[in-house]
């Protein structure tokens, strides 16, 4: 059934229609009624329909062209917009002039450069305390002014749409100079600065010329007009229609009885209210009347939605309020549309709670009448990224058992969308299975890819020209586009700026000005980086040499040639590059002007070096915004030029302003509610349906908020009046609304435990009143509603939640989380569980097992033996030194020490002292130069300064005094190293082995290219049998080793440690690698290479304090028995059933609420796992004895003597 309003004689006083429903779709039908109903008879008459905002906006125009077709024309625009166009039609009509309107920003900027105007600075208040608190920089000041601004602005508007009387006053009358408070004195800085704004002398009035009537906000337009507006001679505006808002202003209300003189008005409305007639009309007095009675029950007494519905009663009792100001009074008809077929009897138990919370059942006529079916859900998670993967597997899940359901049918709410961002496009962008979906409601700053360039292209003024500042802008993709830069070749360029050391400052000059150091030196800047690829396009550098030998440089300027340097295109694009950029940014940043030469300035700036990818055409909008900013400089320049003592802009003030208008821009990802699940946070005015809705965040605390008064709002020491909505209130209003727009299913989630502070945090208020009132409807029946706890991790309890009705929270759609599950579960899996879930050209899908497989921790498959599997020969070195890390490592990814590692090739700071990367540079570097000690010409200090000095041009060393004190310590500690003449050190060694052939590194299947003294070797491969019944196995080793001397019948290997001081315990581990370099060349079957498997190994560690010697002989049975053993370990899942995770778990719970000291624990815990493990010793050490199939036995003993 479509209402159809009542038709009003274009003759006859207008009224305003309020109608009422309690579901939005009936609300629709009505409005499409009303329109049909005022645009018959003329064709070319249009309709106006005004919505709260461009989500509305969407769903609306897909429902009305449903319902009237896509050919009938409607505009449906945004209330400030619409309600301005209708303003300035009429003043068009009275005065002949239209007036323009003055956006926000253009007001935030004018009110910023007023901040900072001197003589305010200079006044007595507390807005210019603010700014003069503690002797602020420049940059400081620029920073709290925009702050300011971007406040002061949104109170003003504030003012007028709540306060409009004070507006008035403010205009008309002076500044209160006998203000004793504070207060008082900081409400009258604010008004100054709006009189300095819009008083008959004023910024903005200045600025009026010509055709038009002059700059106005909305309110100022409507006060000029007065009460008698005139109807445009030639308008086809046939009626206007407000839809969406459970609330307005008392400014905008006044409005709209005046607009009501001249046009059909209509008003649509939730209706909310309890105890309200159904069907028909009332009288808004009396509606009125009877929500103020309703207010006065005591709370115990009141209803849910008397408690969170305060928006619309407020704006019932605000139109009443207005009415009766006015003489004659305005008649307002309120009309129900709550017909007993719009309210039918519920069937589920969501329906039942929208029908208590809507006022169309009392909750005595259905309580203890329904059971928990799944439509209304509340579960908690351990963290946001839980949530998430939750509700992704319960969209999946719906999705599965009902055909007709779609992503479009799917909302999912957060209250904030910061915090949920990252982990909603983590989990459903999983190349998996991938959902479609669209993000709403993000903030630009940090959302948008062309606003991120934007904001660090401006930064680089302000910065160090670091390294990762550079970068960080080079390798945004809109930066990417428009310079037409490939991924590799950005990484080619990381690695230039990397390996040439450049980690701050242009130049000399400017890495002076930044640090404030004296130091004239050019290391570490881009400038002298530049020069030296320059120079190796220009200079023969030759092929190979010694790290101690040198060659040509120029101007003490050391030339750097690489592979990808000798592309001179990509060489001639990264030097001018960054020369461009460069050269722009100091220019602009020492620059000042007007707001027009900063215009213009800052749009070549960005044309420049941005461009949108083609993929991201989202980001236009984004860019339309940046550029409407820009033209604010343009008025503020028309603005500001009649001012005098105005300063002209800086580039700080610029970026800053552009900044903060960044970062209050919303911006999304996709087509809202048509491109997949739509995401959004849950904000007010979004009353829109959906078949399933989540919301998440609902923790205490976080939602519905607190109440918060800013103490530069004028209304704080006010009384409270009609329409003054705080925070608190109106979230609970936007809770209520969205809790009755789902239509199937609902879900309500939060966040139960903070893991980083190791607290415990509850559902806020509202989730408790929504279980306590279903625990009302559900009463004892068979299936009692119950919170669902989701588990700690995404892999953990396979069957959590199945008893509670809502499998779907707990289902699983990634292969990691079923694999990691699996190897948790004693009972196995069975096949036909995971093959919708495994890729089907898999390894490891069940198509490829044995028929009745079932999957446990024992026998996760393994890839088929078809396909090598690489392995490096440290990979096994690091299991046999820690076999419980590195086997989960390598089955799970896990790591049992976090690594806080940084990413080296975006290091920012220079070294202060030897780093450790040139540390093992020197022991490299010592162990070549052994291998030269003996040879002619060979001067082992001229080879340590000149390889100091190469260390120094290169950049690897600390600058200055600095890198003299860490060179002179390590020649000095290198210099007692060498000369020790103590017998096994380093002089007894290369006296010993002056004879031999030196091989300075060997590498097997890894070096690509042959260099001098350098052996290149195939992988070595070993087939492993993984038992009877089982498939063998390939791997494939590679690894490196060196420097080798070769005798006739031993091989050698030099191991120095210069600047360590080895403990006698650990020695031993520094001869693991040579040990199975040497045992898998003895399996190989034959000689590899210059190897003959006749050779004996010998390994000599000299370190500051120790020398050690190893010596294997030929025994190729017991090296393949070993190897076999130690593959098998380290491939296999089997021991790690034997690892006590359980008994573990189970004993720390026993003592979680006891002290304990660490010899105790160890006993204790010894002593527990008896239960698991049968008697044991009592010995903590011989705890590797509960893993004998992952700890191999390496039995290496050092040798007394040759």
């Amino acid at each position: 059934m479509i209402f159809v309003a009542p038709i009003w004689d274009d003759d006859a006083a207008m009224v305003l229609n309020l109608i009422l429903s309690r579901t939005i779709e009936s609300l629709t039908d009505s409005l499409s009624g009303a329109i049909l109903q005022h645009s018959s008879g003329n064709p070319f008459r249009h309709p106006l329909v005004l919505v709260p905002n461009l989500h509305v906006r969407t769903w609306l125009m897909l429902q009305l062209s449903d319902r009237l077709g896509v050919s009938f024309d409607i505009r449906c625009l945004l209330l400030e917009r619409g309600l301005w166009s209708l303003l300035a039609s009429c003043e068009k009509a009275s005065r002949g002039k239209q007036s323009e309107a003055i956006r926000p920003r253009q007001l935030q900027l004018l009110i910023f450069k007023i901040l900072l105007d001197g003589s305010f600075q200079e006044s007595a208040g507390g807005l210019s305390d603010y700014l003069r608190a503690g002797h602020p920089t420049h940059l400081e000041r620029v920073k709290r002014a925009c702050q300011l601004s971007s406040r002061l602005v949104s109170l003003f508007f504030e003012y007028e749409y709540h306060r409009p009387d004070l507006m008035k006053d403010w205009l008309e009358g002076g500044i209160d100079t006998t203000a004793e408070t504070d207060d008082s004195g900081l409400f009258n800085e604010e008004r100054m600065i709006f009189q300095r704004l819009f008083g008959s002398d004023g910024l903005i009035q200045s600025i009026g010329s010509g055709q038009n009537a002059g700059l106005a906000t909305l309110p100022m337009l409507a006060r000029s007009l007065g009460d008698d507006y005139i109807k445009p001679d030639e308008d086809d505006l046939s009626s206007i229609h407000l839809f969406g808002f459970s609330h307005l202003s008392r400014f905008h209300s006044s409005l709209l009885f005046r607009l009501s003189r001249i046009y059909p008005v209509n008003l649509y409305q939730m209706n909310l209210f309890p105890d309200l007639p159904g069907e028909g009309e009332s009288d808004l007095a009396a509606l009125a009347a009877r929500i103020i009675q309703l207010n006065h029950k005591q709370p115990m007494q009141s209803t849910l939605a008397r408690k969170w519905g305060r928006p619309g009663r407020d704006f019932i009792r605000l139109l009443d309020d207005l009415c009766s100001s006015q003489e004659p009074r305005p008649a307002v008809h309120v009309i129900h549309r709550n017909t007993p077929a719009s309210n039918p009897q519920p069937q589920s138990l969501l329906q039942a709670v929208q029908a208590v919370l809507s006022g169309s059942r009392e909750l005595s006529e259905l309580q203890s009448q329904f059971s928990s079916d799944g439509s209304v859900c509340i579960f908690s998670a351990a963290s946001a990224r839980r949530e998430v993967e939750s509700v992704f597997n319960s969209i999946i899940a719906r999705m599965q058992k009902d055909d007709s359901l779609t992503l479009n049918d799917i909302a999912i709410l957060v209250t904030d969308m910061d915090v949920y961002r990252n982990h909603i496009e983590a989990v459903f962008d999983q190349p998996r299975i991938p959902v479609d979906y669209n993000l709403a409601d993000l903030n630009a700053s940090e959302a948008s890819l062309y606003s991120t360039a934007v904001k660090d292209l401006l930064a680089l003024a302000e910065s160090r020209f670091s390294r990762s500042d550079v970068f960080r802008l080079l390798m945004n993709p809109c930066f990417m586009k428009k310079l037409r830069l490939s991924k590799d070749k950005i990484q080619t360029w990381l690695h230039w700026a990397s390996t040439l050391n450049v980690y701050y400052g242009i130049d000399a000059d400017q890495k002076r000005n930044v640090t404030g150091d004296m130091n004239d030196s050019p290391m570490f800047t881009w400038k002298l980086a530049l020069q030296r690829l320059r120079l190796g396009r220009l200079m023969d550098i030759p092929e190979h040499t010694l790290p101690w030998e040198m060659f040509e440089t120029f101007d003490n300027i050391l030339p750097y040639e690489d592979h990808e340097s000798k592309n001179a295109e990509l060489l001639l694009t990264f030097t001018s590059t960054l020369d461009a950029l460069f050269t722009r940014i100091m220019m602009l940043s020492e620059s000042e002007g007007d707001g027009s030469f900063w215009a213009n300035e800052i749009r070549s700036l960005l044309s420049d070096f941005l461009d949108i990818p083609d993929d991201r055409q989202e980001e236009e909008g984004i860019q339309k915004g940046l550029d409407a900013a820009l033209d604010d400089f343009e008025f503020a320049a028309t603005a500001l030029d009649s001012s005098d003592g105005v300063s002209p802009f800086t580039f700080h003030e610029v970026r800053e302003y552009l900044v903060n208008q960044m970062g209050s821009t919303d911006c999304s990802r996709g087509r809202y509610l048509i491109q997949g699940v739509t995401v959004s946070e849950i904000r007010p005015l979004r009353p829109l349906p959906f078949r399933l809705i989540y919301i998440l965040g609902l923790q205490e605390g976080t939602f519905p908020g607190k109440e918060t008064r800013s103490t530069l709002d004028c209304r704080v020491s006010e009384t409270r009046q009609i329409g003054d909505l705080s925070q608190p209130e109106i979230n609970c209003g936007m809770f209520l609304d969205t809790l009755l727009s789902a239509r199937q299913h609902l879900y309500l989630s939060y966040i139960r435990k903070d893991l980083q502070k190791d607290e415990d945090w509850e559902p806020c208020s509202l989730i408790r009143e929504v279980k306590d009132l279903i625990q009302e409807l559900t009463g004892d029946t068979a299936l009692p509603f119950n919170v669902v706890d989701t588990s700690l991790q995404s892999f953990d309890s396979l069957g959590a939640g199945l008893e509670q009705g809502n499998a779907d929270l707990s289902s699983r759609f990634s292969l990691n989380d079923w694999l990691i599950a699996m190897s948790k579960s004693t009972t196995g899996i069975d096949a036909d569980t995971l093959a919708n879930i495994i890729p089907r050209d898999s390894l490891i899908h069940p198509k490829n097992w044995p028929a009745g497989t079932r999957i446990h921790s024992g026998n996760l498959p393994l890839p088929l033996s078809e396909i090598p599997t690489p392995l490096r020969i440290r990979e096994l070195r690091d299991f046999i030194c820690n076999p419980i890390e590195n086997g989960l490592h390598r089955l799970f990814g896990w790591r049992l020490e976090w690594d806080d590692s940084k990413d080296t090739e975006l290091n920012d700071e220079e070294p202060f002292s030897l780093p450790a990367s040139v540390r093992y540079r020197y022991t490299d570097i010592l162990q070549q130069m052994a291998a030269h000690y003996d040879k002619d010409g060979f001067n082992l200090e001229k080879a340590l300064s000149c390889f100091h000095r190469r260390l120094s041009l290169q950049g690897d060393l600390p600058d200055g005094l600095l890198g003299q004190y860490a060179t002179g310590h390590a020649r000095e500690q290198l210099n007692l190293f060498i000369s020790k003449e103590d017998p096994g050190f380093l002089k007894d060694f290369l006296s010993q082995h002056r004879e031999d052939k030196i091989i300075e590194s060997v590498f097997f299947g890894e070096c690509s290219g042959l260099k001098h003294h350098q052996c290149n070797l195939p992988h070595l491969h070993w087939l492993l049998q993984n038992g009877e019944g089982s498939p063998e196995r390939l791997i494939e080793l590679s690894g490196d080793i060196g420097p080798l001397w070769l005798s006739e019948s031993t091989i050698t290997h030099l191991v120095l440690k210069p600047f360590k001081k080895s403990q006698p315990e650990t020695v031993e581990k520094e001869a693991i690698t040579d040990f199975l370099f040497y045992a898998l060349l003895q399996c190989q079957g034959g000689d590899v290479g210059v190897f003959s498997k006749r050779m004996s190994f010998e390994v000599r560690y000299i370190s500051q304090s120790q020398a050690a010697q190893w010596i294997f002989r030929p025994d190729s049975i017991e090296y393949n028995a070993y190897l076999s053993a130690l593959l098998h370990d380290y491939c296999s899942t089997a021991a790690l059933d034997l690892l006590p995770f359980r008994t573990a778990r189970l004993f720390l719970k026993s003592i979680e609420n006891k002290s304990i000291n660490r010899d105790h624990f160890l006993n204790e815990f010894l002593l527990s796992m008896n239960n698991q493990f049968g008697a044991i010793d009592s010995s903590a050490e011989d705890i590797q004895t509960f893993f004998p199939a992952i700890y191999p036995r390496m039995g290496l003993k050092r040798s007394s003597g040759a």
